[in-house]
């Protein structure tokens, strides 16, 4: 096996996921012998660094504005039940066979394994709405997956957010799926509730300082009934699953329309509302454009993307960075970093601040996608999606790495335009790896399984 070589990080040492086992915290990790070679993309080691997220609650004055207006019963607003959402979807999932010819995006992936693939009629080839994160439910709540979606606007900044819900498509059947918008609500400074599209805001959430920009949500993950929507800038967004609104339909505003008092979300006929955020300790520095390398391997954190790892012993949010070649430097890796998760899949937070419990490194350009696995015998695998469009703007096929101590990185062809991870290990044929591509007509929602994407010896 080719000896990883060592990198030297001013007084922190990057190691690979091998050898001999210490601890980050209280949480068992596999320390290597061997360290990441910066020349290989898809290894990855743990690194000596530690970041922070802080609570912020919604303005619970405007979360209780938006329950007097159901309770009133005139505004065309009413509790509803992601179950509901679910049956109600009305725009259609084509099984891969059904597909336009031109769509390519599976090709090079479905030649060397097994994967299911559905295309969205109607959502294939927008070039205003774009997929990103994926999350897999199998509660009570909701039994199905979410896909979270921007919205670019004319002058191509990203205005809107929203998620799309429906059942898990079976191979071979098309599927179905539903809108919700994602919102912010806020009261306004003379204590009016007010409505904006989810987007970076001040911690008061004053409408007065709410930016043009919305949310990219490059990854989203399930836990419980929380749903975490990665905020690249500014760490997760968070909302309550068990908490949909089905909203008045038929105008694109969002809030109380001003001729008629109903309450409108942009067309939707559901909307979800923050109930807070988890903000990221900007005093470790602020996320840099993915062309910049962060000052150090404990500073300027990103969160391009997110998944849920319940095998670990702590299970947690695993979220990952976002970087171009440029951005991928030696001695500054990209981070992929664990947060703890509560039973009822709530961050485990002490006086409202996340303390991360392990922070891995890779030298990964164009992750877009990130998930991980644990058992005790291999300890840690860490699953890369990437993506990658050549000099003259063509969407080639990414890779998808795999890996952990005691090996190289291992890699396999992966899809056009390749996007978040979402795992699903509750499947009884296997555990499987979901995700989406995001360009118009090469858009497809698809699983693989976790165990065609690494070693046949891996477990």
């Amino acid at each position: 096996m080719r000896l990883r070589r060592q990198l030297i990080v001013s007084a922190i040492a990057l190691t690979g996921l091998g050898c001999a086992v210490g601890t980050t915290g209280s949480i068992p990790v596999r320390l290597a012998s061997a360290p990441v070679d910066p020349g290989h993309p898809g290894e990855t080691g743990t690194i000596n660094a530690t970041f922070k997220l802080t609570w912020r609650p919604t303005d619970p004055a405007a979360l209780a504005a938006i329950d007097d207006l159901v309770d009133d019963g005139t505004h065309g607003i009413s509790r509803a039940q992601m179950s509901t959402v679910v049956a109600d979807g009305n725009r259609t999932l084509r099984w891969k066979s059904g597909c336009p010819a031109g769509n390519n995006a599976m090709d090079a992936m479905d030649a060397k394994v097994r994967l299911g693939a559905w295309c969205f009629t109607g959502d294939d080839a927008y070039n205003t709405w774009y997929p990103q994160g994926v999350g897999i439910s199998r509660t009570s709540t909701l039994n199905g997956v979410l896909l979270s979606w921007y919205h670019r606007n004319s002058a191509g900044e990203t205005d809107m957010t929203r998620i799309t819900v429906g059942a898990r498509p079976s191979a071979g059947t098309n599927g179905s799926y539903r809108i919700v918008l994602l919102a912010v609500p806020a009261t306004t400074d003379s204590g009016r509730l007010a409505m904006q599209d989810v987007q970076p805001v001040r911690a008061d959430l004053s409408t007065n300082a709410v930016s043009d920009l919305g949310l990219h949500a490059g990854g989203i993950a399930v836990a419980g009934n929380h749903l975490y929507v990665a905020d690249t800038a500014g760490g997760f967004r968070v909302f309550n699953l068990s908490k949909p609104y089905q909203v008045a339909t038929g105008k694109t505003g969002l809030g109380l329309d001003a001729a008629d008092n109903r309450f409108y979300a942009r067309g939707a006929k559901y909307a979800l509302f923050e109930e807070g955020r988890y903000a990221y300790d900007t005093s470790a520095g602020t996320c840099k454009p993915d062309t910049q390398a962060p000052d150090g391997p404990g500073r300027n954190l990103c969160f391009s993307t997110v998944s849920v790892d319940n095998s670990y012993p702590t299970p947690g949010l695993v979220s990952s960075e976002y970087r171009r070649t440029a951005g991928v430097v030696a001695g500054r890796p990209v981070r992929v970093v664990r947060w703890p998760l509560n039973a009822d899949g709530s961050l485990r937070a002490t006086g409202g601040v996340v303390t991360s419990t392990t922070v891995y490194g890779t030298y990964t350009p164009r992750i877009q996608g990130v998930a991980a696995h644990y058992n005790s015998a291999q300890r840690t695998t860490v699953y890369y999606n990437t993506s990658y469009t050549d000099g003259n703007g063509v969407v080639r096929p990414g890779t998808v790495y795999s890996d952990h101590g005691g090996r190289n990185a291992w890699s396999i062809a992966g899809t056009r335009g390749a996007e978040a991870f979402g795992y699903d290990e509750n499947n009884t044929d296997g555990h499987r790896l979901w995700s989406v591509t995001e360009h118009p007509n090469l858009r497809m929602l698809y699983w693989v399984y976790r165990d065609e994407v690494q070693p046949a010896a891996d477990s």
